[in-house]
């Protein structure tokens, strides 16, 4: 397992165990902002990529749900439009839960087929550990997906 941690920015590091045969990838922003990227090298991964950094908004984490839904609802018109992706007549976003030891929040998702006929999933997730707000999605297949998802469940807040 690969893990990261910055103890010196108390504003937006995380502590990230990236999945067997993941590779992580800390990219200090401007005024040391982390952003977090985790991608998987193998065959089947067909470009699969988790993203997480800190929000760049200052807002009570009552507003987590309805922020995820919005940036959701606009991620599924475009797929909608794409010529790359196609989504079944009955195709939906799917919300859950975000219920960690340290981060709580919400996901939001949808699944489809790609031109070239594999299953992948476009979700958005944001998260809080009650002081920072994290923002992030993924893009990639449907079983990374659901590692990714089991990756909140070990994320901690550093600083």
């Amino acid at each position: 397992m690969v893990s990261c941690s910055n103890s010196h920015n108390d504003s937006g590091a995380l502590k990230i165990d990236a999945p067997e045969g993941a590779i992580l990838e800390d990219e200090v922003m401007e005024h040391g902002v982390h952003f977090y990227s985790i991608k998987w090298s193998h065959r089947h991964a067909h470009n699969s990529v988790f993203m997480i950094s800190k929000w760049p908004n200052q807002m009570p984490a009552s507003e987590i749900p309805s922020t995820v839904k919005s940036i959701i609802e606009g991620t599924f018109s475009n797929i909608k439009k794409s010529d790359s992706a196609s989504l079944s007549e009955d195709a939906k976003i799917q919300y859950a839960d975000i219920s960690g030891k340290f981060l709580s929040g919400s996901l939001a998702y949808i699944e489809f087929v790609d031109k070239r006929g594999n299953r992948r999933v476009q979700s958005i997730h944001m998260v809080s550990d009650g002081n920072v707000i994290w923002n992030g999605q993924f893009s990639g297949s449907k079983e990374l997906f659901d590692l990714s998802v089991e990756m909140f469940k070990t994320m901690e807040p550093q600083g």
